[in-house]
């Protein structure tokens, strides 16, 4: 490895599968709200309260941020009941590539860790240690600055736009995993933004990308 001595690994929708955006989609329908572009924009990857005043004003309630947030978790446990949230086909791998590049790896999210499925536990020693960001959204300044590193020496792995144009603006690395709901809009965005290394799988984030990432930082962004 030339620079990079961090690597920065989003939990939901890169190593564990995405539940997120499949919860907020129903929830916004059974609301009788329109799931689009916008909502994606001002929710994913922010502070939960933030989102919450977000989407209770989009979709014209009259109540509190905290109801509907208790309101989505309520709607997270029915949907993990019905569908596996674990570890995705060759996350395991990955990891255990990136953990050979010499690089710190650290893992983040917007969850406490209480909350993430237990399959995190089957990979969670690989990191040095987990990170909620909720408090930091999106969170890469945040988590440079506790490791102390420059932009240009990190590395973040995550599916949302919104992380991708903080990289961009900071400086740092960056590979995009975006969802490939029907519905969704975060690899549209991502192209938008001049992400250029946009993975289906965990299988397209090989070592050697890694490497050659890691040479030069800025080519992460047409």
């Amino acid at each position: 490895m030339k620079r990079a001595k961090l690597i920065a690994v989003d939990i939901d929708g890169v190593i564990l599968k995405d539940t997120f955006s499949p919860v907020l989609f129903n929830l916004i329908k059974k609301r009788g709200g329109v799931y689009d572009r916008e909502t994606e924009r001002n929710i994913f990857s922010r502070n939960q309260k933030d989102a919450a005043k977000y989407l209770i004003k989009r979709l014209n309630l009259q109540i509190e941020a905290d109801v509907i947030i208790a309101e989505y978790f309520s709607e997270r446990k029915k949907f993990l009941e019905n569908n596996d949230g674990g570890l995705i086909e060759g996350a395991q791998a990955m990891l255990g590539r990136l953990s050979e590049s010499g690089a710190v790896l650290v893992s983040y999210g917007g969850l406490e860790e209480r909350l993430i499925d237990n399959d995190f536990n089957k990979v969670k020693g690989l990191f040095s240690r987990y990170i909620c960001t909720n408090d930091f959204r999106p969170g890469v300044s945040y988590i440079l600055q506790k490791y102390g590193v420059s932009p240009e020496e990190s590395i973040f792995i995550d599916d949302v736009n919104f992380v991708a144009e903080s990289c961009k603006d900071l400086g740092c690395g960056f590979i995009g995993m975006p969802s490939n709901h029907a519905w969704g809009w975060q690899k549209k965005d991502m192209i938008d933004t001049g992400v250029k290394y946009i993975a289906t799988c965990p299988d397209d984030i090989t070592l050697e990308i890694i490497k050659d990432i890691s040479s030069d930082v800025k080519q992460c962004f047409n």
